[in-house]
């Protein structure tokens, strides 16, 4: 696509936004003398440096109500030297650290500082150390990482370079707070109550606070997904939340959306190895917004359902990034090879007792059944395979440089 735009345009768009040439250069790797040649028409800028341009100033301006955050973390490490883990990888004095017992999840010592937490496991398990921080952990962390003229980056490629890399994130939430409130939380609840979504989770459920006996909403959440499952997206009115908690009014509150994502294992780790390629973290958290849930509207005809406007303003500038687990779909055909060949004439029997009898049998044992962890992620890898695929072909849009193309 030819852009075309004038050198004083983009030095408009750039102004608007409040950056220097010198913070756009080094955002893009530029030269910053060459960006103020192009802005007064001394130097001819290529049509591809143009639309790169175009895109990040856009960006700026979609994120300029949106802040990104870590909201909580854990680390585990094949290790049961939990001084190194505080000393080399939080970087701090373990001194400072308070001891005590603990059982959670399967630990027996707990080390804490504030709300920052480190757990050593029994040395005949393979547990190791975890680190967790939850939210009040993670802004406590920030304090001395703003000290160190660090960001998370620097904590998280510590993580990954200590014990030769054998690290693992299990849980890993991120939020994107929206202080402009760029689209109305019970506006989407309408939404998805009328169907007009597209989505790649298997359930929604809304859950519409209410006074009793009257029609004040106390705030709007929006569940996407299992809390089980490897992903879940949850939407909350924030100010609504915190007017309540504070008793102030909500206007006095300057977040007003909250949209966080909880990430597990695979998904954790695949996204944390995006995010420290990518220089926008709020770009990030909208592409994977959009990559698993459209808002939309009638189009046209009642057949035909469009993107809704107010939802196309996450979709500007984003970033392909793919967090389907690995497909183990062989995994998957030699369980079913395995019942064909050494389980198929005796479910055929139960079967047919069923059948000609009135009973359950059958399906009472795999009602009944409950799956183990690791059937448990094979059916999600499966399913969630099925279901990229489907999603993108029945509507219709793929990626293209950063951008939704239909």
């Amino acid at each position: 696509m030819a852009v075309k735009i004038t050198g004083e345009e983009l030095k408009s768009m750039r102004l608007k936004i409040g950056l220097s040439q010198r913070e756009v250069a080094n955002a893009l790797s530029i030269n910053r003398s060459s960006l103020a040649m192009f802005e007064v028409g001394r130097r001819k800028i290529s049509e591809e440096l143009a639309e790169r341009l175009i895109k990040f100033y856009q960006s700026v301006e979609t994120n300029e109500y949106l802040e990104a955050h870590f909201d909580y973390m854990r680390v585990c490490f094949p290790t049961n030297n939990h001084v190194k883990v505080i000393e080399e990888v939080l970087k701090l004095d373990y001194d400072l650290f308070v001891f005590k017992e603990t059982k959670l999840y399967g630990y027996r010592e707990m080390y804490f500082y504030g709300d920052i937490r480190v757990l050593n496991s029994d040395p005949m398990t393979d547990r190791g150390v975890l680190i967790e921080l939850a939210g009040q952990g993670c802004r406590n962390y920030e304090v001395f990482l703003e000290e160190w003229q660090e960001n998370w980056k620097d904590f998280i490629r510590r993580c990954f370079q200590s014990f030769q890399g054998k690290v693992n994130f299990p849980r890993v939430d991120v939020a994107l707070d929206d202080k402009k409130e760029m689209i109305s939380i019970p506006f989407i609840a309408q939404r998805c109550n009328e169907g007009l979504y597209k989505t790649r989770f298997r359930s929604v459920r809304v859950i519409d606070e209410r006074e009793t006996g009257g029609n004040t909403s106390k705030g709007c959440t929006i569940y996407f997904g299992s809390r089980q499952s490897s992903m879940h997206f949850c939407f909350y009115q924030k100010n609504l939340e915190q007017a309540k908690k504070l008793k102030i009014s909500p206007d006095e509150v300057e977040v007003k959306n909250r949209y966080e994502i909880r990430l597990m294992n695979e998904k954790a780790m695949k996204f944390l190895k995006a995010y420290l390629l990518e220089n926008d973290f709020a770009r990030l958290i909208r592409s994977i917004m959009v990559d698993y849930l459209l808002i939309c509207d009638w189009g046209s005809s009642e057949a035909e359902v469009v993107v809704n406007p107010q939802w196309k303003k996450f979709m500007k500038n984003l970033v392909n990034i793919d967090l389907s687990m690995e497909p183990k779909e062989v995994t998957f055909e030699k369980k079913v090879n395995w019942l064909k060949t050494q389980v198929a004439q005796t479910l055929r029997a139960i079967f047919e007792v069923d059948n000609q009898t009135g009973q359950t049998i059958l399906q009472d044992i795999i009602r009944e059944t409950e799956l183990k962890q690791m059937n448990q992620e094979l059916v999600e890898q499966v399913v969630e395979s099925f279901r990229r695929v489907y999603f993108i072909e029945k509507h219709g849009y793929i990626y293209e440089d950063g951008e939704f193309v239909y």
